[in-house]
């Protein structure tokens, strides 16, 4: 009975843990997906939104949905730096297209 008692703890123990970390991940995932979420509104918003970001963070959405957390978080946080990318874009193009007016 003793011993019973003891794995039973253990087993409880293991499970509060992979509960603790699940809720971490969720947490972890949902910072990111707003961290992105916001930096493609600001794409947007400068003008250079590439759809392959939109189409990271649905990604995101659909591997969070299907309890892949990992997957998840390297969607979102690739969305964070496509959307990154396309708003150094539009500031390197506010400069650059006149350069290719012809002349």
């Amino acid at each position: 009975m003793k011993y019973l008692l003891i794995i039973c703890l253990i087993v409880f123990g293991q499970l509060a843990i992979a509960a603790e970390n699940t809720a971490a991940e969720a947490t972890d995932f949902a910072v990111l997906i707003a961290q992105a979420e916001e930096k493609f509104a600001e794409s947007k918003t400068v003008g250079h939104a590439w759809t392959v970001t939109a189409d990271r963070l649905g990604d995101a959405r659909k591997a969070s949905a299907a309890g892949d957390m990992k997957l998840a978080k390297a969607n979102a946080k690739e969305a964070i730096k496509l959307a990154e990318l396309s708003i150094q874009q539009a500031q390197v193009e506010t400069k650059l297209w006149q350069q290719r007016v012809p002349k």
